[in-house]
């Protein structure tokens, strides 16, 4: 019995050490050497300081630029969440509405222009997004679509 006890014993502290110290240890290594920005989530350093990260959105109000998706989480990383409101929900209704009030154009408007997407941080938009937005964005920056 006390052999067993033993054996028991020393195994869990093999396996506590190899997973919780040498295998997060060698997959820490190889992110930093082989992938090291995106293993740090993909900073943007402007002067020396940090102003961002490319995998976040950001809310754009002015028109100069192309506005990201809305954000379930008002654009705030520490709160990532979506905003799971179903098809029937009425806030759902309200939030696209809102959206869809505040977009250029009011017919066959981007699903992604009116939506938060699950992590409510996408800085991505769709080319059908991009493009109902160009003729904006041009006319604030006086250029052509």
């Amino acid at each position: 019995m006390k052999e067993h006890l033993l054996i028991s014993i020393r195994i869990t502290v093999a396996l506590l050490v190899i997973t919780c110290g040498i295998y997060p240890a060698a997959v820490w290594a190889i992110g930093q050497a082989a992938f090291h920005d995106k293993a740090n989530g993909s900073l943007i350093v402007r002067n020396g300081t940090t102003i961002g990260s490319a995998l976040i959105g950001q809310e754009f109000t002015s028109d100069r630029f192309f506005h990201s998706r809305p954000s379930a989480a008002n654009y705030d990383a520490s709160a990532s969440t979506g905003s799971n409101l179903g098809p029937t929900s009425a806030r759902l209704r309200d939030f696209v509405a809102a959206h869809v009030k505040a977009y250029d154009i009011h017919e066959n408007v981007p699903a992604d222009a009116v939506t938060a997407s699950g992590s409510g941080l996408d800085p991505h938009i769709s080319p059908e997004n991009a493009m109902a937005q160009a003729g904006r964005v041009a006319r604030a920056n006086g250029l052509p679509i």
